[in-house]
């Protein structure tokens, strides 16, 4: 009777206790992915805790949404389960968010994971016998999930391109593999969603002649908007610009030009042909990214026209802390903002720069002049990415902002940032942001534009100083706006209580700076448009300590 009762109490306090003994969990890994095409899935793993107590029910999992998604694994004896997704499950811009719950004897745990629609492909070679097209979701230089595997063409390649045909979501890939032997090239076609075999696209096409056998080193591809693949091509003395029509034959063998047989160089020399990419904007304007290998990085940019081609080297291009690249830098391609993605391969992920996606915003390409020394920022390590490529062409519009000199110092506990506009086109605000490591971002002020009706042809002055700790000064002052509405004394004790919590939470949570303390050593400025909400930085600037 004794052993029953014994028991028995022991069942309750294990089942009225188990939160506390066990605290169940389940933590998904990776907890972001990249939406599968095709057949493809992807996949991720969730381990729970043990949910303790003396049921011996199996755990229950479940996923919502649930289209396009499915749960296995993760019963009794199994501490881990596999979520996975196919093509079906929806991943909308800025991602779709699904909820995953495991449940057993009356308790439950959750977590979420989030699936990201695809902005750029990448090929991909690992130097031995995986040669494979991925997909990343990188948008506005940062990261949210990839990669995903998309096809594999089966052998080495270098040279990767997306076309705007049946349709932007659905466009063909467009490959070359790396031979280049004779000066001869092929290209090759898959459907976007990786399916069906190659379609070869060109077979054997010699670009420097029958009476000229030199080997072709760098043979880059990129596609216009029209849906026209280029071909910028080097052998070492000379560059080439070859069109593929694939506007008309998208997806059969496509007739071949070579547009110039000898391309004017302005600023730069054949020499740094070894590596690189092409990329188009909306003009149909070519950006030819060249890399040498020993450390020079270099920008391109030109039109085709004729047999009188001229690419002009437009920038010098460094990693963000000013360090040249001493490996490859071999892909390029544009995002939706006009901002541009660069590969790196070949410098290791432990050096400085790293092997990676890096990334140089709008206002960068924008308003850098030419000749001069840009920095990309890097937004992800990885290894062996041999080109990038996308079917998304920005307008070369105008900028609703073009930025003169930017300060920002430290005087007297306050912050003072000062900047001119030299031309500003429907500007609605700046937005100012600090950061203390030049990778998270607060706001920490703002100032209309002082633009009549948001347009200005001549130079306007800004200056904005700070001295409050941001997310206290803002907490606080909504707080106390707040606490005029509420008439019941215990609503306004309990009010202050949680007004004081989130102000410590958000000085604690890793991303508010506080000025008085000096947090802030970098700062940029967001310029915002009337009709949109996407920001147009300006670039980062050092805090200076008067």
């Amino acid at each position: 009777m004794k052993t029953r009762f014994l028991i028995l109490a022991l069942s309750f306090i294990l089942s009225g206790t188990v939160d506390t003994l066990w605290g169940q969990t389940v933590s998904p890994s990776p907890n972001t992915l990249t939406q599968p095409v095709g057949s493809n899935t992807v996949s991720t793993e969730l381990t729970r805790s043990s949910f303790g107590g003396l049921s011996l029910d199996d755990y229950s999992w479940s996923v919502t949404p649930s289209t396009g998604a499915s749960i296995s694994g993760g019963g009794f004896f199994d501490n881990t389960a596999t979520l996975t997704f196919n093509q079906n499950a929806a991943a909308a811009p800025g991602g779709t968010l699904y909820t995953i719950k495991v449940t057993r004897n009356g308790q439950s745990a959750s977590t979420t994971v989030t699936l990201y629609p695809s902005d750029f492909w990448a090929a991909f070679n690992d130097g031995d016998d995986t040669h494979e097209v991925h997909a990343f979701s990188i948008s506005g230089g940062v990261y949210s999930a990839g990669p995903t595997t998309i096809f594999s063409p089966g052998r080495s390649f270098a040279a990767l391109g997306r076309g705007p045909y049946p349709s932007i979501p659905t466009g063909y890939f467009y490959w070359i593999p790396n031979n280049g032997d004779n000066g001869v090239f092929s290209m090759y076609a898959r459907n976007g969603n990786g399916s069906g075999p190659g379609q070869t696209i060109v077979n054997n096409y010699d670009v420097n002649g029958g009476g000229d056998n030199s080997d072709l080193g760098f043979v880059r591809l990129g596609v216009d908007k029209n849906g026209v693949s280029w071909i910028v091509a080097s052998d070492g003395s000379k560059v080439y610009l070859v069109r593929v029509a694939t506007d008309t034959n998208p997806f059969s063998t496509a007739p071949v030009t070579v547009v110039d047989n000898n391309v004017t160089l302005v600023g730069g020399t054949v020499a740094t042909f070894q590596n690189g990419d092409v990329c188009l904007d909306g003009n149909g304007k070519l950006y030819i990214l060249v890399n040498d290998g020993s450390g020079s990085t270099q920008i391109f940019t030109g039109v085709p026209n004729g047999a009188s081609t001229t690419f002009t080297k437009q920038w010098n291009v460094l990693d963000a802390n000013g360090n040249a690249f001493s490996g490859s830098v071999n892909g390029n391609c544009f995002d939706a903002l006009g901002g541009m993605y660069l590969s790196a391969d070949g410098n290791g992920t432990n050096s400085n720069p790293k092997d990676g996606i890096y990334y140089l915003d709008p206002s960068t390409i924008a308003n850098s002049p030419a000749g001069s020394t840009i920095r990309a920022k890097l937004v992800h390590v990885a290894s062996g990415y041999a080109d990038l490529g996308t079917n998304i062409w920005p307008n070369s519009t105008p900028m609703p902002v073009t930025w003169g000199n930017i300060t920002a110092n430290r005087q007297n506990g306050q912050l003072v940032v000062n900047w001119q506009t030299a031309t500003e086109n429907n500007c609605k605000e700046y937005v100012v942001e600090g950061s203390r490591d030049n990778l998270n971002w607060t706001v920490i002020g703002k100032l209309d534009s002082k633009a009549v009706n948001g347009n200005s042809s001549t130079p306007l002055d800004y200056s904005l100083s700070i001295s409050l700790p941001v997310a206290m000064a803002a907490l606080g002052i909504g707080g106390l706006f707040l606490l005029t509405l509420v008439r019941s004394r215990r609503a306004r004790v309990l009010a202050v209580v949680v007004i004081v919590l989130a102000v410590g939470a958000c000085v604690k949570d890793g991303q508010a700076v506080d000025v008085e303390k000096g947090e802030v050593g970098y700062i940029r400025i967001a310029q915002y448009d009337k009709d949109s909400n996407t920001p147009h930085y300006s670039k980062v600037i050092k805090v200076v300590n008067d």
